[in-house]
């Protein structure tokens, strides 16, 4: 229950940043704004909160595409539950990717073909250090539509 409640409050807060950020010049949720280049600084308001400084670096990935818990691929092997504890099957967060653990839980990318470019963030884990992500897909059709690519994505970055 702890566990769920604190994985609760860490996507919310990271998605509340996001929003903040997001529609800081619109004033409404609704109205899109441009995204900022790849190295922009970005400052954040929030009253009575520290104002951190963050950035979008641009990197090199592997990705590849999953789906869990598949009776095609997993064959049984996956239950749904990702290493942060998010369950799958709640399908309340329906985009997310899982990456080697030295980006931590909450870290926020930007997948080109990948949820309509919205940012994502980390809830799963995979082995490795390297620069490889894993998307995740509700379906097995889906996962193999997107396939395995090397592109260009970007990660939202503390100053």
């Amino acid at each position: 229950m702890i566990k769920m409640l604190t994985f609760t409050v860490s996507v919310f807060v990271v998605f509340s940043v996001w929003y903040i950020h997001d529609t800081r010049n619109s004033g409404s949720a609704t109205k899109p704004i441009e995204a900022e280049p790849a190295g922009a600084v970005v400052p954040y308001k929030a009253e009575g909160l520290p104002i951190p400084r963050m950035r979008w670096v641009s990197e090199e990935f592997e990705v590849t595409a999953y789906c869990a818990p598949c009776e095609i691929c997993c064959k049984g092997a996956n239950d749904g539950i990702t290493a942060s504890g998010y369950d799958v099957r709640e399908r309340s967060v329906s985009h997310f990717v899982a990456a080697p653990a030295r980006f931590p839980f909450g870290t926020v990318f930007r997948v080109p073909g990948y949820n309509s470019d919205a940012p994502v963030v980390v809830l799963d884990r995979m082995p490795g250090d390297g620069n490889k992500i894993d998307c995740f897909f509700p379906t097995h059709q889906a996962a193999l539509n997107f396939g395995r690519r090397s592109i260009t994505i970007q990660r939202r970055e503390n100053n």
